[in-house]
């Protein structure tokens, strides 16, 4: 029986090829092992290497993000956040755990707003306006919900036109960067979300 690399291994011969690589592996570097004191370090040389704040590396993209794009968003978190009587009391939101959960949001959402403006690179502006989005987002439409102007229907309704903006997104997106390995990471994570905006968007 054979598959796509080869004859398929019994069980047997995969062991005995196994054990007989980590005898050959062994047996290359004993000297090593037997003849050859392990690397030491001084322990005055160690506190100096470890003393002081670690290094800041800046997050930072291949690529220019437009200062007024991450404003765009900003705009858009606070004006959702406005469109809301957050923070909210007991009077409007009567149950202590949702109004817990709102009001968390409410704080995320207004925290990221304020790192939007003051992080040392555009990508990390980025990063805290889009969270400031998303938690703005969560506020009024869950207040929405509880002014029953929004319901499950209506977010049912959505779906079609939010998937046909996911696959705009979708489709503009191209392969490019200078440097292979930071534009494998930077597309891997714009094809991760893409992906992960669809799989929310599926109600069984």
């Amino acid at each position: 029986m054979t598959d796509g690399f080869g004859p398929r291994l019994g069980r047997r011969r995969l062991l005995s090829g196994a054990a007989a690589s980590a005898l050959g592996a062994l047996a290359g570097c004993s000297t090593q092992l037997f003849e050859e004191s392990p690397p030491t370090i001084a322990g005055a040389g160690l506190r100096a290497a470890t003393s002081g704040d670690a290094s800041a590396v800046p997050e930072t993209l291949p690529v220019d993000i437009e200062a007024s794009f991450v404003e765009t968003l900003r705009a858009g978190a606070r004006s959702k956040l406005d469109g809301t009587p957050a923070p909210f009391d007991e009077t409007e939101i009567p149950n202590g755990v949702i109004r817990e959960r709102l009001n968390g949001e409410y704080d995320s959402a207004r925290r990221s707003l304020r790192d939007a403006s003051g992080a040392p690179t555009s990508y990390e502006r980025l990063g805290h306006a889009a969270r400031a989005r998303t938690s703005a987002h969560e506020v009024q439409a869950a207040w929405a919900g509880i002014n029953d102007e929004l319901t499950v229907a209506d977010l049912r309704e959505s779906i079609p036109a939010v998937g046909r903006d996911v696959d705009a997104a979708a489709a503009e997106h191209a392969y490019v960067g200078d440097d292979p390995v930071r534009a494998a990471v930077v597309h891997g994570q714009i094809e991760r979300r893409i992906g992960g905006a669809r799989r929310w968007l599926f109600v069984p």
